[in-house]
């Protein structure tokens, strides 16, 4: 049998995580994220001291619309 040389890619962190909070709070951190006025870095401390399991990379991808998950545009 051939072997299959797909990657496995795990689903977007921050994609996952947001999808537990309530539509309020979900709103709140999407539009976070989108806003150009914090960088990931800081996002990302602010994320985890909610309780998210994130890094800056995460969120920059998700903001780069690369991650699992997202259709890019």
């Amino acid at each position: 049998m051939a072997t299959d040389g797909r990657a496995v890619r795990r689903y977007c962190a921050f994609g996952q995580w947001v999808r537990t909070l309530d539509p309020v709070d979900r709103v709140f951190a999407e539009r976070l994220v989108v806003d150009a006025t914090y960088n990931c870095r800081q996002l990302a401390r602010y994320f985890r001291s909610k309780g998210a399991r994130l890094n800056d990379q995460v969120l920059n991808r998700h903001r780069n619309g690369t991650c699992c998950g997202q259709k890019k545009a």
